[in-house]
């Protein structure tokens, strides 16, 4: 009998991971075990007309050699696409809605990889700094398009929604909510409420800074960390694992350690109150 036990055992982990390298977000990282129905980033081809194939064969190797892969159109960055995955590190048990780590690039340059990824919904934590007449941060309010300023947080109509919309079937507007990189602790209670509704509701999330590596990430373990009750430690390291770029938190320098700092606050349950941004994301969901 416990020889059949393992025997079970053994199948249903190989079933597992052929599963993961069969439907993976990243096909590269056998750790992510995520039916993304093997949503493809359109890499850096989007910013040309027309896409090559660059030979990779001897004596030069010319793709492998300068990070483009000779087997695939999109050009490649040591030899991940440009702008790379959007790597899924929390599942909503109720709903099975994903949020995601990404890249502003994904974020903002491939609603197609978007769409396929079934993202509702934006966390930017590496926007930029908007100066307006009081030289304080500001960016276009939803209920007003172009118009008036609203200070950060802000929530808006994701910016590639209505351009692009004819180009991805199925498209809906995108909300997203955004801040500077630095300003993610103190507006954390907007981020939580945002991410916690939108995951109950169904609603797969995408949290990005400028690449996905830092401030993304310390905003990912912290909220995970609170919902499972899991070691702050553990869950970077399973982010990391996944998003290899997380490293980027332990360099020893600003901001960087920052980020690792307040990631530690956080996920020990310091408290995070809600910042009054007059009722105008609330009402947006």
């Amino acid at each position: 009998m416990a020889r059949l036990v393992v025997t079970q055992q053994l199948w249903l982990l190989l079933v597992a991971v052929f599963a993961a390298l069969q439907n993976c977000c990243d096909p590269g990282n056998p750790l992510i075990q995520h039916p993304c129905a093997n949503c493809q980033p359109s890499g850096a081809s989007i910013f040309h007309a027309q896409q090559y194939n660059i030979p990779d064969f001897a004596p030069l190797f010319v793709g492998s050699t300068h990070g483009f892969d000779a087997s695939d159109p999109r050009y490649r960055w040591k030899g991940e696409p440009y702008g790379n995955w959007a790597t899924p590190v929390y599942t909503q048990p109720g709903t099975q809605a994903t949020l995601y780590i990404g890249s502003a690039h994904v974020a903002f340059q491939d609603p197609v990889y978007i769409a396929c990824l079934n993202v509702q919904t934006i966390v930017n934590v590496g926007a930029k700094n908007w100066h307006h007449m009081d030289m304080m941060p500001y960016w276009r309010d939803i209920t007003n398009d172009g118009g008036p300023w609203r200070p950060y947080p802000n929530v808006s109509l994701h910016r590639y929604d209505r351009p692009h919309a004819p180009i991805v079937s199925n498209s809906t507007d995108l909300l997203d909510m955004r801040m500077q990189e630095l300003q993610w602790p103190e507006y954390f209670g907007n981020i939580e409420g945002w991410i916690d509704h939108h995951l109950a509701a169904g609603n797969s999330t995408l949290l990005h800074d400028h690449k996905g590596c830092r401030g993304a990430v310390a905003t990912a373990v912290a909220y995970i960390v609170r919902r499972t009750g899991f070691p702050v430690q553990d869950i970077y390291d399973e982010i990391l694992a996944k998003r290899p770029c997380a490293k980027e938190l332990k360099v020893a320098k600003h901001p960087n350690n920052w980020h690792y700092s307040k990631m530690q606050e956080l996920g020990a349950g310091l408290a995070v109150p809600t910042v009054d941004v007059n009722g105008r994301w609330l009402v947006t969901w």
